[in-house]
């Protein structure tokens, strides 16, 4: 261990921010060192607080002079990315359902033209189909297909990677405790990716065998939300995410709560606290906090109250799919006591509604056995399809 040296010592990496004036968390500029390299984007906004214009945009990992977005309300629907010709280099196109969730993504730059088709269970993602465009027939060749299973509880547990000649390949999602995808397994169990991020969801490194493969197709990632790589964002499901910055790209839609000042910055992602947070919707962030200090029996009487208000006051609305979603965000969260408490609840509540409903469900299907284990359970639901 070596002696402390007095002076200043220039940061390796950090990001600064200029805020405007009149709207106090909003960005008017921010710079960012990182590998030795100095960078500063201007941000211009509309009314809403969705920014219109970014100079030096990074895009495939490459600084751009600038992009333009174009917003529907608070939905991004395009973005162009300009050269320092002011050439027009690529091009995003974005589509939403009529319950403002993403269901495709059209990229085209000098590489080609690639359509992104997501499948949804209410909210939740299903499959991602990839496609390009062959421009001398005219048509969508496909490319690849993902599938994505889950748990009981709604997490992410296996991968099916369908070629474009119909070969499957299986996978094992590995998560940790704050629903970070961390590894990627064979239905065998051989380790072929490894995902490594900072706390704020940076991506560190993809190592593995198939790291440039299904390591890079696979969309689910840091607290299991979709990674746009071309964007670097996160897409949250009413907001898009910057990982870089640690701050969302547009303004939130939710007011901020009386007496918490955190909540009050319409930019800021989780309270600035992603290690005790995570952010499923984009709107708020679910803590861990909110329960330390409690004693056993509090932990136990707060824990029970929450899933059984939730689960009863979702299944009055019949709302099969957000049930499962509002579990999941506790699921994050909270400790294995907590799960414990919610698992008996939940199921118990889950195995009637399923008895009644029409809508698709793994259970209905069988497709999950509490008697095996998450490995062969996903191993089960991956050969289904």
């Amino acid at each position: 261990m070596g002696n402390a040296v007095s002076g200043y010592a220039e940061p390796e990496e950090y990001v600064s921010y200029g805020y405007d004036s009149d709207w106090r968390d909003q960005l008017e500029s921010y710079t960012i060192l990182k590998d030795s390299v100095t960078t500063t984007s201007q941000v211009t906004y509309d009314n809403q607080g969705n920014p219109t214009q970014i100079t030096n945009f990074k895009y495939k990992d490459t600084i751009y002079t600038k992009a333009e977005l174009d917003w529907e309300g608070r939905q991004l629907v395009n973005i162009k990315v300009y050269n320092s010709s002011l050439a027009v280099i690529a091009e995003v196109d974005y589509t939403y359902n009529d319950q403002g969730i993403r269901i495709q993504k059209i990229i085209d730059d000098s590489t080609g033209m690639f359509k992104y088709e997501y499948k949804l269970s209410g909210s939740q993602l299903i499959s991602e189909v990839k496609s390009q465009y062959d421009v001398v027939n005219s048509e969508w060749d496909l490319m690849y297909t993902l599938v994505y299973s889950y748990d009981i509880d709604g997490s992410f547990i296996g991968l099916t990677h369908i070629n474009s000649t119909g070969y499957k390949y299986d996978y094992i999602v590995v998560t940790n405790i704050q629903g970070d995808v961390t590894h990627l397994l064979t239905a065998y169990g051989d380790e072929v990716v490894h995902y490594e991020y900072d706390a704020y969801g940076n991506i560190v490194s993809i190592s593995g065998s198939l790291a440039s493969l299904i390591g890079a197709y696979n969309s689910l990632r840091y607290r299991s939300y979709i990674y746009d790589e071309e964007t670097a964002f996160y897409y949250l499901q009413s907001r898009y995410y910057n990982p870089e910055i640690t701050r969302f790209i547009n303004a939130d839609g939710l007011l901020g709560k009386v007496g918490n000042l955190q909540t009050h910055n319409m930019y800021a992602y989780c309270a600035n606290n992603p290690v005790m947070y995570a952010d499923i919707s984009g709107e708020f962030a679910v803590a861990l906090g909110f329960l330390v200090g409690l004693t056993l029996l509090e932990f136990v009487i707060v824990s029970v109250v929450t899933v059984v208000a939730t689960v009863v006051i979702l299944e009055i609305m019949n709302d099969f799919y957000n049930t499962n979603k509002a579990i999941s965000y506790f699921e994050i969260s909270i400790s294995n006591t907590y799960s414990r408490i919610r698992d008996y609840v939940f199921n118990a509540k889950k195995s009637k509604k399923a008895r009644s409903t029409d809508k698709p469900s793994y259970v209905n299907k069988g497709m999950i056995s509490k008697s095996l284990s998450a490995q062969q359970n996903a191993r089960n639901m991956c050969n289904t399809f």
